[in-house]
C-alpha cells in the first residue's frame, strides 16, 4: 500500500491540451523545413585523390562552369541588343502612326472643306430661290400680309420686305398671331402700338385635326380661330374701296414658324397647306381661293440674316440643325434668370452656363463615355423647350405713347400711314377679344428679356460685304432704342386630388401629405412671383 504523499501525478491531459501541442509541432516543424529550404548550402563535390584522372574531372568541372557563366552573360547581351531594338521599333511605330494619323486628318478635314463648300453653294442657291419666290409673291399680290408671332412682333418684322413692298406700290397688312400664348393687356398694347405705323389683325388660327369643316366658332379648348373674320372682312372692303372687280390677291408672308399655313387653312376652313411645328415645312408657293373676293397666296418662310444661334432662338431654324448648340444655350441661358431656370429645371442653381448645361445633362441621364456629360445634347433640349413653348415668353410693348417717340422705318411717312388707314377699315375689329374665352396667360410672373428689332433678309456676298459696317452701327441703334420687356411663365403643377373625393373622406396620411405639398407648391409660386416681380435686366435675343 502506497503512501498517500508519495503518490505519482497522473498522465491524463485535456483533448484541448493534446491538440494544442500537436498544433505547436507542426508550426515549429514547419518553420524549420522552410528556413532549411532558404538557407540551403550546396554541398561541395570532392573528388578522391584515389580517382583515376582527378586533374581531368577538375578541368571539365572547371570548363563546365565557365560555360555556365558564358551562357548567361551571353543571355543579358541577347536582352539588351533585343531591349534596345525594341525601344527604336517603338519610335518607328510610332512616327509612322503619327504620319498615318496626319494623312487621314488631313482626308477627313479635305472632305470638310468640300461639304462645307458644296453646303455654302447649296444655301446661296436656296437664298436665291427663296428671293425670287417672294419677289414673284410680291409682285403678283395686291395686299401683303405679314404675319407676326404676338410673343415676339419687332423681332418677326422685316424692314426690307416692307420697304420692297411699299416700293412696288403694294400695301401691307400686319396679322398678329398667336395672340392665345400672350395676355389680352399685352395684345390690347401691341395693338396700339404697331396701328400707329400699319394696320393691324390680332388672329388666332385653329388647330382642329381634321381635313374639312375648320370651324371657328366654339369647338375643344384651343382648337377655336378668332379673327378670320374680321380679316376675310378687312381684304374684302380693301377691294370694294379699290374697286377691284375681280378680288383681291394677298400675299401671306413672314418669319419661318409664325403660323402662315396656319392662318391660311383657317380661312380655308380647310387642311389645305401643309402645317408643322418644324420651321421651312411650306417649301413652294400655293395659290389658296377663299371665296370669290379673297385669294391667297401662301409662301415659304422668308430668310433672315444673322448667325444661326439667332435664327434658333427665334424659331426659323430647328436646334437639330445647329452645328454648335451649346453657343446657342449659353446666349440664351447668360441672359435669363439663373434661379428661376434652376426652379424649373430642378437642378441646383449656378451662374456658370455650362455648369448648368452639365448638370441638366447629369440629371437626364446625357452621358458619355467616361461619365462625362454630353453639354451638346441638354443644350439642344433647351433650345427645343424654348423653341416648343416651354419658356412661355412675351415682349410688353414699348411705353411711348405717340407715333412720333416711336422707331418708324424710313419708308413709313405720315401721309403713307393715312392712306393705308382709310383703305383698311379697322372699326370693331377687336370686338372678338372682349367676349372670347381664350385661356392666355397671366402676366403676374415672368424674367426679363429684350428685343433686337427688325429682322433682315438675306442678301448676297457683295452686298453682304458692302454695308457690313453700316449694318453692325444700324444694330447698335436698334438695340440701344428697342428695350422692351419680355415676361416668361413657368407651367405650374397641378395637384391631384384622391380619386375626386373631398378631405374629409380622404385617408389621414394623404390628408397629411396633400397639405404638405399645398403648403410647398404655395411658397414656391410666392417665390416666383417675388423674383418676377424684382428681376428688370433684359435678355437680348442673339
Amino acid at each position: 500500500m502506497k503512501r498517500p504523499g508519495l503518490q505519482s501525478k497522473s498522465k491524463r491531459t485535456s483533448v484541448r491540451l493534446r491538440e494544442k501541442v500537436k498544433k505547436k509541432v507542426r508550426d515549429h516543424n514547419r518553420k524549420t523545413r522552410k528556413f532549411e529550404r532558404e538557407n540551403a548550402k550546396t554541398k561541395k563535390q570532392h573528388v578522391p585523390n584515389s580517382a583515376p584522372f582527378k586533374d581531368q574531372i577538375l578541368q571539365d568541372a572547371l570548363n563546365f562552369q565557365e560555360a555556365k557563366r558564358a551562357k548567361v552573360l551571353e543571355r543579358k547581351e541577347r536582352r539588351k541588343i533585343k531591349k534596345g531594338k525594341a525601344k527604336a521599333e517603338t519610335i518607328a511605330s510610332l512616327m509612322k502612326d503619327v504620319q498615318s494619323a496626319q494623312t487621314t486628318y488631313n482626308k477627313k478635314q479635305a472632305v470638310k472643306d468640300q461639304v462645307k463648300a458644296e453646303a455654302y453653294e447649296q444655301d446661296k442657291k436656296k437664298a436665291a430661290w427663296f428671293r425670287r419666290e417672294l419677289k414673284y409673291v410680291t409682285s403678283n399680290a395686291d395686299v401683303i400680309l405679314e404675319v407676326l408671332d404676338a410673343r415676339d412682333p419687332i423681332g418677326c418684322r422685316s424692314e426690307q420686305l416692307e420697304s420692297q413692298a411699299f416700293a412696288a406700290g403694294k400695301r401691307v397688312v400686319l396679322v398678329l398671331n398667336k395672340v392665345d400664348l400672350v395676355p389680352k393687356p399685352i395684345v390690347k398694347g401691341w395693338l396700339e402700338v404697331l396701328r400707329k405705323q400699319l394696320p393691324t389683325v390680332a388672329f388666332k388660327a385653329s388647330t382642329q385635326k381634321q381635313r374639312q369643316n375648320l370651324g371657328r366658332g366654339q369647338s375643344a379648348s384651343g382648337a377655336t380661330a378668332y379673327g378670320a373674320d374680321q380679316l376675310t372682312k378687312l381684304l374684302g372692303a380693301f377691294a370694294k374701296t379699290k374697286g377691284m372687280k375681280t378680288g383681291v390677291t394677298a400675299a401671306v408672308v413672314g418669319f419661318p414658324n409664325v403660323g402662315k399655313s396656319s392662318i391660311i387653312n383657317t380661312l380655308a376652313r380647310s387642311r389645305v397647306c401643309n402645317v408643322s411645328a418644324t420651321a421651312g415645312s411650306t417649301k413652294d408657293t400655293q395659290e389658296v381661293h377663299i371665296d370669290k373676293a379673297v385669294k391667297l397666296l401662301d409662301s415659304p418662310g422668308v430668310l433672315f440674316g444673322g448667325s444661326a444661334e439667332k435664327q434658333a432662338l427665334r424659331g426659323a431654324l430647328s436646334a437639330s440643325a445647329l452645328a454648335d448648340p451649346v453657343e446657342g444655350a449659353l446666349a440664351l441661358l447668360n441672359r435669363c434668370d439663373k434661379v428661376a431656370l434652376a426652379l424649373h429645371y430642378s437642378t441646383n442653381h449656378t451662374d456658370n452656363g455650362r455648369s448648368f448645361l452639365a448638370q441638366l445633362a447629369q440629371k437626364r441621364g446625357l452621358v458619355k463615355k467616361g461619365g462625362i456629360p454630353d453639354c451638346e445634347k441638354s443644350a439642344r433640349q433647351i433650345l427645343q423647350d424654348c423653341q416648343r413653348g416651354r419658356f412661355s415668353f412675351y415682349t410688353k410693348p414699348p411705353k411711348t405713347a405717340t407715333a412720333e417717340e416711336l422707331t418708324v422705318p424710313e419708308f413709313l411717312d405720315a401721309k403713307l400711314v393715312t392712306t393705308m388707314s382709310e383703305e383698311f377699315k379697322l372699326d370693331g375689329l377687336d370686338d372678338w377679344m372682349e367676349t372670347s374665352d381664350i385661356s392666355a396667360p397671366t402676366s403676374g410672373k415672368g424674367i426679363g428679356l429684350s428685343n433686337d428689332g427688325f429682322g433682315e433678309l438675306e442678301d448676297s456676298d457683295d452686298e453682304e460685304e458692302d454695308g457690313q459696317s453700316g449694318d453692325d452701327n444700324e444694330e447698335m441703334e436698334e438695340d440701344d432704342k428697342m428695350e422692351e420687356d419680355v415676361a416668361v411663365d413657368f407651367p405650374e403643377k397641378k395637384t391631384v386630388k384622391f380619386g375626386g373625393v373631398s378631405d374629409k373622406k380622404m385617408p389621414t396620411d394623404l390628408r397629411q401629405r396633400q397639405k404638405a405639398d399645398k403648403k410647398i407648391l404655395k411658397r414656391k409660386d410666392k417665390f416666383e412671383t417675388k423674383l418676377s416681380e424684382s428681376v428688370e435686366k433684359a435678355l437680348k435675343l442673339m
